[in-house]
């Protein structure tokens, strides 16, 4: 599977290092195998991406770094469990230049549990058969 997205900052000062913009990604369960982080041209090194899963930054790596680039695409090979959920990302962006609002394109490559040959953990249910058994035959006022 592929996902897609296209995400817009608006110029300086709507949002900084201190206060980015920070877009959902859904995903689906598998394993992120392959990363596209697009910058278009224009976008001369003003804009800037994190992704993060809950508050631990994921890419790039390193707490400090981000990504920033003009006329490039970052790509790499990944394999980044994606089994638990909430299937989500979180990107981060925020733009320095004070004249134009720039756009990144982030492309997810995503494996699924059945590509891989291995089954997603079984999860035991919530409530048991007896359970539903007593709601059901419960009597409502």
């Amino acid at each position: 599977m592929i996902f897609d997205f296209t995400i817009k900052t608006t110029k300086s000062p709507a949002y900084s290092a201190d206060a980015p913009l920070e877009t959902e990604l859904q995903l689906k369960p598998g394993i992120i195998h392959k990363l596209d982080v697009r910058f278009r041209s224009g976008c001369a090194s003003l804009v800037s991406l994190k992704i993060l899963q809950g508050i631990y930054q994921i890419w790039p790596s390193n707490p400090l770094g981000m990504f920033v680039s003009d006329n490039e695409v970052i790509s790499f090979r990944e394999f980044f469990n994606m089994f638990d959920s909430p299937y989500k990302l979180h990107a981060l962006t925020w733009n320095d230049d004070d004249t134009y609002d720039h756009s990144i394109n982030l492309r997810f490559g995503i494996l699924e549990s059945w590509q891989l040959g291995v089954t997603q953990p079984e999860r035991k249910p919530r409530y048991s058969i007896r359970d539903l058994q007593q709601f059901i035959n419960t009597e409502f006022t």
